[in-house]
């Protein structure tokens, strides 16, 4: 009903009066000003006291994103320190309040960043305590051949009216700033624009800003172009070719030279990613790449291809052990329960354990062992109970979760116990010599070991006492692959047979160039058997790293540069999980992998 009112009150005064009839009375429209009110403090005591700052002068910064050109008032405060700025237009300022005082007179200054005023507004501003003025200085230089002297260049206060430029050096300075967060903005004919954000300028103090302002380039397009280096298997292999270089979102792709270099010349500006593949290494994406004006030639520099990665952070993991199928990984956790991680990495709900009471060694990252039973059903660990009697157990605990059941109980240390691939025994290392036990299950299932059935399969070689043992692993070939360290260093890796009855062998790894390489721990036989992975954590970058070998030690080669703790090699032979080695260091336990070659 009130808009056909307003139509015919319009018409009439159209008709009758043969006129406008002036302001249309229902055209209801927002005041097109606002309002500023607020109060000045001069005193920086804590909480600040309102003694006002009289007859202080205010004004209104026009503007935001580009120099401003001008300004509101001045306007003042009264004699409380109090004041109003009355009709003031739509948009973004900054409030700027100023004073002299003192005999000799010294300024206090403030300011209130991005006001964002709209009609109608009355905006009440937190106080403003005035402080004594800040500056801001530096140099600026222009980059590019061919660019002569600095001076010239426009350096301004983003959002504010305070411009400057530099001299013949490129210094320059801007004096008497509010305390505050500014963004500096340098600009300069054929020069790419920079803006430096989040400067802070503090009351009394000098704050230094310096950059380089390089060329622009007069094209829309640029090269983008960069290095990748293969994390190498072999210290001898210095060849990046064969990786592929991808630019996501586009049709661009090549493979590197022997050196590793790649270039993509012609392309528009615009932001990208890119794709890096190279077999038997984890594929990398390099996200943002920005190509923008002034940039002939964005570099990237050098990115690496590894083929080892972290593929559990956070986790502090004393043991892995995969299951039989490959699905699932059991680890040690930090709290001494064991737990399950899926083959990516991503850690179940729920652990598998409460009360597990799991050996590990905290400082070294060394677990005693974790055994999956061949039928999936059981992992096999060592228990410490704690002093003062028969502190160490063995024993087993559902694999789906459950209680703990006691295999054997020791006074000594046992260590790395490992199920025969029948399930049918399991061997173990119990100070100072290598052993193997029988096990029988009941008719509930429940596996028990068969005591009488214990025996030696072989002592400590060389002898002395253990330190710690590293791994023991059973093969279907009928032997046993463990390694033990009488000090600080590894006395390598040994080879017996599971029952026992022969001496067992050291197996030396050696390289195909007849270098030996002692020392080597946490052996793990492939799923065939056929070849050992090791770990070794020589002191020497050109050796130390994860490597794999045959039975008889031969023909070592490096799998990746970073050695591990507690290896173990994937049911399909595609990988090996291993757990970070540095002792004293925040990542001591992650879970990472390497990729084992095609």
């Amino acid at each position: 009903m009130r808009r056909f009112a307003v139509v015919a009150f319009a018409v009439v005064c159209g008709i009758v009066l043969g006129m406008g009839c002036g302001p249309d009375p229902d055209r209801f429209d927002l005041p097109a000003t606002a309002t500023v009110t607020g109060a000045l403090l001069e005193t920086t005591t804590t909480p600040p006291a309102p003694l006002g700052v009289a007859a202080a002068r205010i004004t209104l910064e026009v503007g935001s994103n580009a120099p401003k050109r001008g300004f509101l008032g001045p306007f003042f405060a009264n004699a409380q320190g109090n004041y109003l700025v009355p009709n003031i237009p739509e948009g973004i300022y900054d409030l700027v309040a100023d004073k002299q005082v003192g005999n000799p007179a010294q300024p206090l200054r403030g300011r209130v960043r991005f006001l964002n005023l709209r009609g109608g507004d009355n905006r009440v501003v937190a106080d403003l305590i005035l402080r004594p003025p800040g500056s801001m200085t530096g140099t600026v230089l222009l980059g590019g051949a061919g660019a002569a002297g600095n001076g010239g260049i426009s350096v301004f206060l983003e959002g504010t009216t305070r411009v400057t430029s530099t001299d013949g050096s490129g210094v320059w300075t801007l004096a008497d700033l509010e305390a505050g967060i500014y963004s500096v903005v340098f600009q300069k004919a054929g020069f790419v624009e920079e803006t430096v954000h989040d400067v802070e300028v503090l009351s009394g103090q000098a704050t230094q800003v310096s950059t380089t302002l390089e060329p622009l380039n007069p094209q829309s397009v640029a090269a983008l172009a960069g290095r990748v280096v293969v994390e190498p298997r072999d210290a001898a292999t210095g060849d990046h070719s064969g990786v592929r270089v991808t630019v996501e979102g586009t049709s661009r792709t090549l493979v590197t030279t022997p050196g590793g270099f790649f270039r993509f010349d012609s392309l528009p500006l615009a932001l990208y990613a890119l794709r890096l593949e190279r077999t038997d290494t984890f594929t990398r994406r390099v996200p943002n790449i920005v190509l923008r004006t002034g940039e002939a030639v964005r570099d990237v520099g050098t990115i690496q291809l590894d083929t080892h990665r972290t593929l559990r952070a956070g986790l502090a993991a004393f043991d892995l052990e995969h299951a039989p199928n490959g699905t699932q990984v059991a680890f040690t956790s930090a709290s001494g329960e064991i737990g399950v991680m899926d083959r990516n990495g991503n850690v179940f709900s729920q652990v598998l354990t409460r009360g597990a009471k799991a050996a590990f060694d905290s400082q070294t990252g060394l677990g005693r062992g974790l055994s999956w039973s061949p039928d999936g059903t059981e992992i096999l660990f060592v228990r410490f109970e704690g002093f003062p009697t028969l502190p160490y157990r063995i024993g087993v605990v559902p694999s789906a979760g459950g209680a703990f059941r006691t295999l054997l109980t020791s006074g000594n240390e046992f260590y790395q116990p490992a199920w025969s691939p029948d399930g049918k025994a399991f061997n173990y290392y119990l100070t100072p010599n290598l052993r193997r036990v029988e096990v029988s299950r009941d008719v509930l299932g429940r596996t028990t070991a068969v005591t009488s059935t214990d025996r030696l399969i072989s002592g400590s070689r060389p002898p002395g006492a253990v330190t710690v043992v590293s791994a023991i692993e059973a093969a279907s070939t009928g032997r046993v692959v463990y390694s033990f360290a009488t000090s600080a260093t590894s006395n390598g890796v040994f080879s017996a047979f599971a029952l026992g009855g022969v001496d067992p062998i050291d197996v030396l790894p050696t390289l195909p160039g007849g270098q030996a390489l002692p020392g080597a721990e946490s052996p793990t036989f492939s799923p065939a058997a056929s070849r050992i992975a090791f770990s070794l954590k020589t002191n020497d970058a050109a050796l130390r790293g994860i490597y794999l070998m045959n039975l008889d030690g031969s023909a070592a080669t490096r799998l990746t540069t970073q050695p591990g703790n507690n290896l173990d090699f994937s049911p399909d032979g595609r990988r090996i999980l291993f757990t970070f080695p540095e002792i004293g260091s925040s990542r001591l336990g992650e879970v990472m992998e390497v990729l084992v070659p095609r």
